[in-house]
């Protein structure tokens, strides 16, 4: 096996570097805005856009599944693949590397580095390191290159401060809902029909 590295170009991002870490370090808060979204028809445009004429990118995800430090993706045709967060350094390095057990033939370590340049002035950088065989390595040098700097460049348009707030309203409705649910099971004897409509 041979290390094959893709080092992306070194974005701006006009955010604080404290907005942007906060998202990109927290798991399960980007599968929040991702089920979130999924039906949103500007994300799937935009998703339609990243596959670039290739089979869609939303299409080829079955499931998401997460935990505190990793997710796991069933990819159609492939079967799962578990990626951990395995790294963080506040404000500055996310690593996340292949798990042992998953079923991807080729383990990667994947690094987003940010740089703090003053207020509103964070800069982004992706390294990812694949491991593959000789004919592998040729083969995919110009294709993982092009697919890091695109990666990084999607990073870097983020509106991360304005997602935060969508999160934090997300969080917040399930926590009603989840008060509605309960008062609804407490008093479902007392209910009438306006109130059941009114509880989702």
């Amino acid at each position: 096996m041979a290390e094959l590295k893709a080092v992306s170009e070194i974005y701006k991002i006009s955010q604080n570097v404290s907005d942007v870490y906060s998202m990109l370090s927290n798991i399960q808060d980007m599968e929040l805005l991702i089920r979130s979204n999924m039906n949103n028809d500007l994300v799937k445009e935009k998703l339609k856009e990243a596959s670039k004429g290739d089979t869609n990118i939303a299409d080829m995800i079955e499931s998401i599944e997460t935990s505190e430090d990793s997710i796991i993706l069933s990819v159609k045709n492939f079967g799962p693949i578990e990626i951990v967060m395995d790294e963080k350094q506040e404000n500055k390095l996310i690593k996340f590397v292949t798990a042992k057990n998953s079923s991807i033939p080729f383990p990667f370590r994947l690094f987003i580095q940010l740089i703090d340049k003053g207020a509103y002035d964070t800069r982004l950088r992706v390294t990812c390191i694949v491991e593959l065989n000789m004919m592998m390595k040729a083969m995919l040098k110009g294709k993982l290159n092009k697919g890091i700097d695109t990666f990084a460049s999607y990073l870097s348009q983020m509106p991360y401060s304005q997602l935060r707030s969508q999160i934090d309203y997300l969080k917040s409705s399930q926590a009603n809902s989840s008060e509605n649910n309960n008062s609804a099971v407490s008093d479902s004897g007392n209910m009438d029909i306006t109130d059941a409509e009114i509880i989702e």
